[in-house]
């Protein structure tokens, strides 16, 4: 493990880490269904992904014709300018809404693309052109976090490194009700003492 937290990555590019693999763990049978089924695992979640994806963008679709309605209502005074706010309002929620869907499908993808390459590294373990498992970052972003510095035996599923883009963060924050009833919709918001010396958004939109 040669990155350590805070150093810049890039999606498909940035090697986080290379895994040798153990050669009697990978001529084993069931290692070699085990990867299989990880692969058809990753694959269904990937399909999954890709529907929420779908959903989303039609959700953002129906929310920009609502909006585009009110609009034009508002210039006609036919509806109050409030429900027009509520409206722009709920865009900017599915428009974040398909942003996570769409993170998610590239994790998705990545997932899908490391757990081929597990298995065909299993499938033909003794091939001269099996190196070691190469892990690439998922997104453009940076490390956040390494749990695993030094090389040791991991198994499926052991985290290794935390990686992310902290400009593109989403809070979910609970209130009271006796709180939540002052806070109005697209409210500025501000969270501090998170570690850092600075206020780590300044100019968030609340829903």
């Amino acid at each position: 493990m040669e990155l350590r937290p805070g150093a810049p990555i890039q999606r498909g590019k940035t090697v986080l880490a290379a895994i040798e693999p153990q050669m009697s763990g990978f001529l084993d049978p069931r290692a070699l269904a085990e990867a299989e089924a990880r692969l058809r695992a990753a694959e269904a979640t990937r399909m999954q992904r890709q529907a929420e994806l779908d959903r989303a963008a039609a959700s953002l679709d129906l929310a920009n014709k609502d909006l585009a309605r009110a609009d034009s209502l508002r210039r006609t005074g036919a509806v109050a300018a409030q429900e027009c706010d509520a409206t722009e309002n709920r865009v900017q929620m599915r428009t974040r809404e398909l942003h996570a869907a769409q993170f998610a499908l590239r994790v998705a993808d990545f997932e899908v693309t490391q757990a081929q390459a597990a298995l065909t590294q299993a499938q033909h373990p003794e091939s001269e052109k099996s190196g070691p498992l190469q892990i690439l970052a998922p997104v453009d972003g940076y490390v956040l976090n390494v749990y695993e510095e030094s090389a040791r035996v991991v198994t499926p599923g052991l985290p290794i490194m935390e990686v992310g883009d902290p400009q593109d963060l989403e809070a979910e924050i609970e209130l009271l009700s006796s709180d939540a009833v002052g806070v109005a919709p697209g409210a500025d918001v501000s969270i501090e003492h998170w570690g850092g010396r600075l206020p780590v958004a300044r100019s968030c939109q609340c829903s």
